[in-house]
């Protein structure tokens, strides 16, 4: 029985589902990129979900947000009560971000509202900790307490860091670090303020802005079954068209 070159070539990928049906189900990996920001948050809640994470405000404390003033106006996430209900700003606040025991690479975080020392009322440079991992200091090989100050400067892994909006009055300061912890797999991060000494962690306030970060999620196995009795059944459907 005659059949075209199409029809040949059909039925050989037909033939080739089984195989392609199993590899899926027996590796059903795979990494994606995420964006976490104030989208993905509802104010007034402590827990906010997103791809292979999960964003949580500290005891007692829910999310809020706000609009960072500057000529890069973003909208912040915060943590209600404090000094001041837009920011995470005194001892015991802060934001957790928690990757689950596979972990994540965290390729950058963006930070507002870090105000110069003399600006609304600040006593010093405000800054920021990322304590990651459950770390205790940011010695070399350390990831942990890494501060982010209102000057741009930034103690911890070579990472690079940009302004996105000056810390000048009436500009809280905007700023993006790159690649933070480099390779290594983070599986939680606490953003609290900085301790600065004689003066209190109220006058190191910050939001977040994003974080970005490649996660290794898992498909639910009832979607990953179906999609492998849809391949299987499109195998037995060349194997029919050849009889």
């Amino acid at each position: 029985m005659f059949q075209s070159p199409f029809l040949r070539r059909l039925r050989k990928y037909a033939a080739a589902l089984p195989a392609l049906a199993f590899g899926f189900v027996a590796s059903p990996a795979f990494s994606a990129t995420v964006v976490m920001n104030a989208s993905g948050v509802t104010s007034g809640t402590n827990t906010a979900s997103f791809l292979g994470a999960t964003l949580t405000t500290s005891a007692g404390g829910s999310f809020t947000k706000s609009t960072s003033p500057g000529i890069n106006p973003s909208t912040v996430i915060g943590v209600s009560g404090g000094v001041l209900n837009n920011e995470v700003d005194v001892p015991g606040e802060r934001l957790r971000i928690n990757f689950g025991s596979t972990g994540a690479i965290v390729s950058e975080i963006t930070i507002g509202l870090i105000y110069l020392s003399g600006q609304v009322g600040d006593l010093n440079n405000e800054a920021v900790q990322f304590q990651t991992n459950g770390g205790t200091s940011c010695a070399s090989g350390a990831i942990a307490f890494c501060i982010l100050s209102a000057s741009g400067a930034y103690r911890g892994s070579i990472v690079g860091v940009t302004s996105l909006s000056p810390a000048t009055a009436g500009s809280g300061g905007l700023f993006k670090v790159s690649n933070p912890f480099g390779a290594e797999l983070i599986t939680s991060i606490d953003l609290m303020p900085w301790a600065i000494s004689g003066t209190g962690a109220a006058n190191s306030d910050f939001g977040l802005v994003s974080v970005t970060y490649t996660t290794t999620a898992i498909p639910e196995p009832g979607t990953l079954a179906l999609v492998g009795i849809g391949l299987l059944g499109l195998a037995f459907a060349g194997r029919r068209a050849r009889a």
